[in-house]
């Protein structure tokens, strides 16, 4: 109808192609992919932290889709931006909604100019750097890496109890993370991220263990880098990172190598230590502990209509873990039998009545193979909880 099509024009990404129109200005890609995470950068903007990750995995994307190297003018969003607004919000626009939105853009510029640079400069280098590492260096790194981490954390070691064929694995998946975070497709990189670091909320394991494994991998990987081929040159050049100290020219690639793996592989290190924050929640965690107790501590705020929902959903980003599935697969039966008779228990308001049922098949539509495959024992507590459903 005419509402929804209206509706649909006035729309903050339209009014910014309209915008562009009017002023003669061609849309530029870049435009585009800022357009489809500019609310989150709006959202973000009041944690630094966030917004810099945000900053970063847009920048990845815009130079991925860049046609030419040529330097991007970020200011000239902000002009496209105000008009936009100020023809949404036509009777409530003041000088205070624009000093605030210019301040927010000249950060969010900033952030963003500073990001594509390093992009630019780490891409071509990091895709060097891998297509020239021997299956020798890479031997190393897989042998030396771990010896390094254990001996700042040794208290990682209870987290690493896997074979050595699984630690080699692991080793080639940091590596192959610092490849895909300039080369994949970033959605497809932030859900693969996502999922993995949902995996390490199931696992406890603790995001303060980040920071020295990457150090780790930076102490072991600088050395092999140093020993690649390097130009005869010793003028100096502006660093095309930051453009702001100098070094001598063959320095340069290596230096824009070791740089790229740090600053990609801290990025990953951020976007798994958001996803296990927001997904540590404290029915995951009593999951961790096989604890009865703990699982009903943790679901004592829940509201009833959310009650199940906490226990068969953790949701981040587009990403989502089953917290019960989670309890059968790592063997913690007793919280996993808690979850099940909480969830096939029948309560009541003044209003309705809330059962689980509905909402477990729904969420988890092999619910009977998981038990029976899992944890047998419990599928009689699981029956006993559909008995009220009997005809």
């Amino acid at each position: 109808n005419e509402e929804d099509d209206e509706l649909v024009v006035r729309s903050f990404p339209n009014m910014c192609a309209f915008s562009v129109q009017v002023m003669g200005q061609e849309t530029q890609t870049w435009m585009e992919e800022l357009l489809q995470v500019f609310k989150v950068l709006v959202e973000k903007i009041s944690s630094p932290a966030q917004l810099t990750e945000e900053c970063d995995l847009l920048a990845i994307s815009i130079i991925q889709s860049a046609k030419t190297q040529e330097e991007i003018n970020f200011q000239t969003f902000k002009p496209v931006m105000m008009a936009a607004l100020r023809s949404l919000l036509p009777k409530d626009w003041s000088t205070a909604h624009e000093t605030a939105w210019e301040w927010l853009w000249d950060t969010v510029a900033r952030n963003l100019r500073e990001a594509t640079m390093k992009v630019r400069a780490f891409r071509p280098r990091n895709a060097e750097l891998f297509s020239v590492l021997q299956e020798e260096q890479l031997e190393i790194f897989r042998n030396t890496i771990y010896t390094d981490f254990f001996t700042k954390c040794a208290a990682s070691q209870d987290l690493f109890k896997q074979s050595q064929s699984r630690l080699r694995y692991i080793a080639d998946k940091v590596l192959q993370s610092s490849y895909d975070m300039f080369h994949r497709e970033k959605n497809d990189m932030v859900d693969h991220l996502s999922a993995l670091g949902l995996r390490h909320v199931g696992y406890g394991v603790p995001i303060e263990l980040f920071g020295p494994f990457c150090d780790s991998c930076l102490q072991v990987i600088k050395p092999l880098i140093d020993e690649l081929p390097k130009p005869e040159s010793t003028t100096l050049v502006w660093c095309p990172a930051d453009r702001a100290h100098q070094l001598a020219e063959r320095d340069v690639p290596m230096h824009l190598m070791v740089e790229g793996f740090r600053w990609s592989l801290g990025l990953v290190s951020r976007v798994l230590m958001r996803t296990i924050v927001e997904g540590s929640t404290s029915v995951m965690q009593a999951i961790h502990a096989d604890s009865a107790n703990g699982m009903l501590k943790a679901l004592r705020d829940a509201p009833r209509s959310e009650r199940y929902t906490w226990q068969l959903g953790v949701q981040v980003g587009s990403q989502s873990i089953s917290p019960l599935y989670w309890a059968l697969q790592t063997g913690a039966h007793q919280t996993a039998s808690t979850m099940l008779k909480d969830i096939l228990t029948i309560r009541a308001d003044r209003d309705r009545y809330y059962y689980g049922l509905n909402e477990l098949f729904h969420l988890q539509p092999n619910i009977v193979e998981h038990i029976l495959h899992e944890a047998p024992g419990l599928a009689e507590t699981f029956l006993e909880g559909l008995i009220w459903r009997s005809h």
